[in-house]
């Protein structure tokens, strides 16, 4: 049997992942995670990796943060683009997706999505 890893052999694992495996392993850890509900009158609580950007304005000053949820392909593995961000989008429970696949799975409600 094997030692398990420490936590900074796992952190230094991830980081060294290329971004788009980073963000499947990560959301797919989450995916399976069962998270705990830290308010009483919440019903359900769900653990989601999202993406903060803004953008740089022609006034000098960078726009608001917008966040967008990060989702998971649909089959593990099937990628359209592996480059440095994700750039397809599609959308479900309100939320902006985006993902570097085309067939993806919403982190929040598990169904399938598309994105473009």
């Amino acid at each position: 049997m094997t030692n398990p890893l420490t936590d900074r052999e796992l952190v230094d694992l991830l980081v060294s992942l290329p971004q788009h495996r980073l963000v499947e392993v990560v959301a797919l850890s989450l995916e399976l995670r069962k998270a705990e509900v830290a308010r009483p009158e919440w019903q359900e609580a769900k653990l989601v990796l999202a993406e903060a950007h803004r953008f740089n304005e022609t006034s000098g000053t960078p726009s608001p943060w917008e966040l967008l949820v990060l989702a998971r392909p649909q089959t593990l593995g099937e990628f359209v683009t592996e480059g440095s961000g994700p750039s397809e989008e599609g959308s479900c429970c309100g939320f902006t997706l985006v993902s570097y696949a085309k067939r993806i799975l919403c982190p929040v409600c598990g169904q399938q999505a598309s994105a473009t």
